[in-house]
C-alpha cells in the first residue's frame, strides 16, 4: 500500500481494529455489507460526521491562519497537458492572497496526514474547486470555520451537500462567465473565465486588506492573456453548458 492509504486505513479506525486485505478472489458462505455513511452529492450520515470527530484525534492542528487550497501547479492550463480543470489567472491570485498573509499550499506535494493537520488548523480555508476539496470530507462538524469554494464549473444539485454538512458556513463562488474546453476535450477539464469582482466580494470578509478593483482588473486581463496563450497551442471550444 502507498503511505497515504496506508494513513488513511489506520485514521479511520481509532479503535485499531484487526483488518484484512483481500489480494486473490474469495468464496464466502456468508458476506455482511454495512450500509454507506457516505456519498458523492449527498450528506453524510450523523453517526458517520460523529465518528470522524473521532478519528480527528490523531491530528495536531497547524495554526496557518488563512489557507488557500490551489490547484494552479497540478492544472496549469497552459498546454494540452497541463489542461486539467482550473479557472484562469490563479497563478495571480495566489501572489495577491499572499501579500495579504494568506498561505498556499499545495495539497498534491502533501501526505495526507499533513492535509487535514493544515485544514483542521486553519482559521478559514478558500478552496479552489478540484478533488483536493475531498480531503475535507475526512474532517468532522466544524461548525464556526469559514469555507470558500472558488467553482471552475457548473454546479450540480447535491455537489455541495458534502461540505455543506460539515462546515455550516461553507460558501460556494459561482461567478462562472465561460469555459474553455480542448476540442476534443471533456468540460470538466476545461479553462474557466470567472468574474473576479464577485470572487473578491466573497473572499473579502476573510482577507486583512481587501482586493481591490484594481487587483480584479488585473486579474480579469491575466484571465484573458492566459486563454489567449493556451489558444495558440490548443483547439478550443465553448464548453456548451456556459455558451451563450
Amino acid at each position: 500500500l502507498l503511505p497515504w492509504q496506508q494513513f488513511l486505513l489506520s485514521y479511520l479506525n481509532p479503535g485499531h481494529k484487526p483488518h484484512r486485505i483481500c489480494t486473490r478472489p474469495l468464496q464466502l458462505r456468508e458476506l455482511v455489507v454495512v450500509p454507506q455513511q457516505a456519498r458523492m452529492r449527498a450528506a453524510p450520515t450523523p453517526e458517520h460526521l460523529e465518528a470522524l470527530s473521532w478519528c480527528e484525534r490523531v491530528l495536531a492542528p497547524r495554526s496557518l491562519g488563512v489557507v488557500y487550497v490551489s490547484r494552479a501547479r497540478f492544472a496549469p492550463c497552459t498546454s494540452a497537458e497541463m489542461l486539467k480543470g482550473a479557472f484562469a489567472a490563479e497563478e495571480l491570485l495566489e501572489r495577491l492572497l499572499q501579500e495579504r498573509g494568506v498561505t498556499v499550499v499545495y495539497p498534491e506535494t502533501l501526505g495526507l496526514k499533513d492535509q487535514l493537520e493544515i485544514y483542521l488548523g486553519a482559521e478559514a480555508l478558500i478552496v479552489a474547486e478540484g478533488s483536493a476539496q475531498h480531503g475535507l470530507e475526512l474532517l468532522g462538524v466544524q461548525a464556526h470555520k469559514p469555507v470558500v469554494v472558488i467553482c471552475r464549473r457548473p454546479q450540480l444539485e447535491g455537489m455541495g451537500w458534502p461540505l455543506q454538512a460539515r462546515f455550516p458556513r461553507v460558501q460556494f463562488i459561482e461567478a462562472l462567465k465561460t469555459q474553455w474546453q480542448a476540442s476534443n476535450g471533456v468540460a470538466w477539464n476545461g479553462l474557466a473565465m470567472i468574474d473576479w469582482r464577485v470572487v473578491a466580494a466573497q473572499l473579502n470578509p476573510l482577507l486583512p486588506r481587501p482586493l481591490s478593483q484594481s487587483d480584479c482588473q488585473s486579474l480579469e486581463q491575466a484571465s484573458e492573456d492566459q486563454l489567449r496563450q493556451l489558444a495558440k497551442r490548443v483547439p478550443l471550444i465553448v464548453c456548451p453548458s456556459t455558451a451563450s
